[in-house]
C-alpha cells in the first residue's frame, strides 16, 4: 500500500527510510539490525520505509551467486511498520552501474508522495546511490549509512566512483564504527560530514543466564565445549577456517561442537567440508533462526566465534556480549572497538591454526561472564535517538520552509 501524508505533525520528523537487508516472507529473521533499528525511529520520528531489493530473471545463470536471492511477498509487513517493497529490474555483474539509476527510477514517485523532511539509507551503493538521486530531485536532503562491507570491498574502480559520489552528494554519513568513519575520510568525505553511530542491543532478549539452564532446553551435554557462530553463510566470513579450527582443536582431544546459525549460498560446500574433515557430528548446521532462539544458543555456548575477512561492526559480537559469552574473533574492521581482553581474543583473519589456538585460549581461560555482560549496554533507543539528530541537523542545514516544525527544538 502506498503511503501518502496529507498534514504535517510538526511535533516529528518526517523521514523516508531506504534500506535493503530487512525481513521477508520466504527470510523472516533477514536483517533484523536495520529492522531493530527502523522499528525504534518509528517511535520518535514519521517514518516511511522502502525496502529496495534487486529483481534477478528467473533463469539460474542470470542470478546472483552471492545470496539467496528468494521470492518473497511483497504485500508482507512485519510487527504492524508501515512499509512497502520495491524492486528493479538487475543483472549480476552487468547491471551494477546502473542499480542506483533503476533504483531510484522506482523510488521516485513514492518517496515524493511521502512529502518527507529528509532521507535516510543504508547501504551506499546501490541504495544510498539511488536515494541522493532523489534527494536530488525532491530538493529533500539524504543521510547515507554506510555498514561495512559497502565501504570496505568495493568491488571494482566504476563501483567506487559511484561510492564516491554518492558520499560526495549526501547531507551526511553515518557509520556503523569509528574503523567505517575513517574508510568515508579516506575515500573523500570530510570529516565534519560523517558521524560513527554504534548499533544497539535488545538486552531484553539477548542477557546472562544459566549455561545449565539453557542446555537442558536445547538438549546439550553439559560436558560438551559449544561454540557458536551467527551470520550469513557467504565466502566474507571465512568459514572453512573456522570448521578447520574446529578440526583442529578436537585433535587435541577437545570435545568441542559448533553450531553455525544463518543461512546462505555456502551452505551445501559447507556440509561437503564438514563430510571431507568427518565432522558431521561435531558441526551443527542450525539455518536461520529468531532473536530468542539465537539468544538461547549463546547461552548454551562457551564461546562465540567469528572468522571474517571483512567486517563492518557486526551485531552478532554484541549479541554474544550482552549474552555473557567471550568472543574469538579475527581483527578486522570495527571488531577492534569491540572486543578486548576482557571480553574475547582476536585473532589475525584467514588462519587456521591461528584461530583454533584462539579458541583453545578461551576454553582454558576463566572469564567473569556477568562482567561481560555489561561490556555494551546501549539499546536501539539510543542508536535511533542519535540518527534522528543527525537528521534533524541536515534538515536544519539545508533551511527549507516547513512552517512551524516544532521537532527541530525537540530533538
Amino acid at each position: 500500500m502506498e503511503v501518502t501524508h496529507t498534514k504535517r505533525r510538526s511535533d516529528r520528523l518526517r523521514l523516508a527510510a531506504v534500506i535493503s537487508y530487512f525481513p521477508t516472507s520466504s527470510e523472516p529473521h533477514s536483517g533484523m539490525p536495520i529492522f531493530n533499528q527502523m522499528r525504534a525511529m518509528a517511535d520518535i520520528a514519521d517514518l516511511s520505509l522502502y525496502v529496495v531489493r534487486p529483481q534477478y530473471p528467473k533463469m539460474n545463470f542470470l542470478r546472483p551467486r552471492t545470496f539467496l536471492n528468494r521470492e518473497y511477498d511483497p504485500n508482507y509487513s512485519i510487527s504492524g511498520m508501515e512499509m512497502r517493497y520495491v524492486s528493479y529490474a538487475a543483472l549480476p555483474l552487468l547491471s551494477r552501474g546502473l542499480n542506483g539509476r533503476s533504483c531510484a527510477a522506482k523510488l521516485l514517485p513514492l518517496v515524493r508522495a511521502s512529502q518527507p523532511d529528509a532521507i535516510l539509507s543504508y547501504i551506499v551503493y546501490p541504495e544510498g546511490n539511488a536515494a541522493v538521486r532523489v534527494g536530488e530531485k525532491l530538493g529533500v536532503p539524504v543521510v547515507v549509512g554506510a555498514v561495512g562491507s559497502d565501504l570496505r570491498r568495493i568491488p571494482d574502480a566504476w563501483t567506487r566512483m559511484l561510492v564516491k559520489d554518492t558520499l560526495r552528494k549526501a547531507a551526511h554519513v553515518v557509520t556503523k564504527s569509528s574503523e567505517l568513519r575513517d574508510q568515508a575520510i579516506a575515500l573523500g568525505v570530510s570529516p565534519a560530514k560523517v558521524t560513527a553511530i554504534l548499533n544497539g542491543c535488545d538486552a531484553g532478549v539477548f542477557r546472562c543466564r544459566p549455561r545449565a539452564e539453557a542446555r537442558v532446553e536445547l538438549s546439550i551435554e553439559p560436558d560438551v565445549r559449544l561454540a557458536v557462530f551467527t551470520g550469513r553463510l557467504v565466502e566474507v566470513k571465512g568459514l572453512p577456517h573456522l570448521i578447520d579450527a574446529i578440526r583442529r582443536v578436537r585433535e587435541t582431544g577437545e570435545r568441542l561442537q559448533l553450531a553455525i546459525i544463518g543461512d546462505g549460498p555456502l551452505l551445501p560446500r559447507l556440509q561437503e567440508l564438514c563430510r571431507e574433515k568427518h565432522l558431521e557430528g561435531a558441526v551443527r548446521f542450525l539455518g536461520a533462526q529468531s532473536p530468542s532462539s539465537v539468544a538461547r544458543w549463546l547461552a548454551a555456548s562457551d564461546l562465540f566465534c567469528l572468522s571474517s575477512y571483512s567486517e563492518g561492526s557486526p551485531n552478532v559480537i554484541l549479541e554474544a556480549l550482552c549474552c555473557g559469552r567471550p568472543v574469538v574473533a579475527t581483527n578486522v574492521g570495527g571488531i577492534p572497538e569491540l572486543v578486548d581482553a576482557e571480553c574475547g581474543i582476536l585473532v589475525r583473519p584467514g588462519d587456521s591454526s591461528a584461530l583454533a589456538d584462539g579458541i583453545q585460549r578461551a576454553l582454558r581461560q576463566s572469564w567473569n561472564e556477568q562482567s561481560i555482560s555489561r561490556v555494551y549496554r546501549r539499546g536501539w533507543d539510543t542508536m535511533a535517538r542519535e540518527t534522528l539528530n543527525v537528521c534533524v541537523d541536515v534538515v536544519k542545514a539545508a533551511d527549507r520552509d516547513l512552517g512551524d516544525p516544532k521537532f527541530l527544538e525537540a530533538v
